[in-house]
């Protein structure tokens, strides 16, 4: 009889609280992906989902400003909606 098969990918996901955000990913990082990084032969892909509603909207010098530093950050993806 062969023993089970081990899982081969982890999927996680969670809203961070907007208060300390640095250090909840951080310990995201120490307390999750160090245990997946080291795993022989593991690729390991953080995505990172950035969501804001302002009522009022979002001022033109506020947009162009955090579209400057998306690109500078090499965003994937920077978008304003109405």
């Amino acid at each position: 009889m062969l023993p089970p098969a081990l899982p081969r990918r982890f999927i996680g996901s969670k809203v961070l609280p907007t208060d300390r955000i640095s250090s909840h990913f951080s310990k995201i990082h120490d307390e999750v992906l160090e245990h997946l990084m080291h795993l022989p032969g593991a690729k390991v892909t953080v995505r990172v989902d950035i969501e804001v509603s302002v009522p009022d909207g979002i001022p033109d010098d506020k947009q162009r400003v955090i579209k400057e530093n998306a690109t500078s950050l090499k965003f994937s993806a920077a978008e304003f909606e109405g």
